[in-house]
C-alpha cells in the first residue's frame, strides 16, 4: 500500500494531533495509572458486548 503526500500529510498531522490530546487528557495520570485505565477500559468494553448481547437475546427488557 502507498500513501500520496497529501495522505501522508494528514496521517503526520492527525497523529501529532493524538498524542496533544492524549497527552492533554493523562496529564493527571501516572503511567500505572494509564496502564490500569487501558486494561480496565477494555473489560469495560467486554462487558458493554454482554449487555448488548443480553439485550438482543431478550434477557433484559428494552
Amino acid at each position: 500500500m502507498s500513501f500520496t503526500e497529501k495522505g501522508l500529510r494528514f496521517s503526520r498531522e492527525n497523529s501529532r494531533k493524538g498524542e496533544l490530546v492524549h497527552e492533554a487528557v493523562f496529564r493527571e495520570f501516572s503511567d500505572d495509572e494509564i496502564r490500569q485505565y487501558f486494561a480496565l477500559s477494555v473489560k469495560m468494553m467486554h462487558g458493554i458486548e454482554h449487555l448488548e448481547k443480553a439485550f438482543q437475546r431478550g434477557d433484559i427488557a428494552e
